[in-house]
């Protein structure tokens, strides 16, 4: 992973493997949070980067994302 995101890699603050489903990954400068499966983690990171180039989506109101899923990757935004 950290070949071909090598920056992204960088700004990683803390991966959290506190839950035994998933890890939590905080990147530095995003007010948001990522999920993703511990053994897909590379490849999942990698769909993610991809859907932010490809879409450019609005991550104004986003808390968390969760990657684990297969072809789809879920916001959870902030209440207002």
């Amino acid at each position: 992973m950290e070949e071909e995101n090598r920056e992204l890699c960088q700004l990683i603050d803390e991966i959290s493997f506190a839950n035994s489903d998933y890890v939590t990954i905080t990147i530095s400068g995003l007010p948001y949070k990522l999920k993703a499966s511990p053994l897909k983690l590379a490849g999942q990171m990698a769909g993610f980067i991809q859907f932010l180039e490809n879409y450019q989506p609005n991550l104004s109101k986003a808390r968390e994302f969760d990657l684990r899923y297969g072809n789809m990757i879920i916001e959870v935004a902030q209440r207002e």
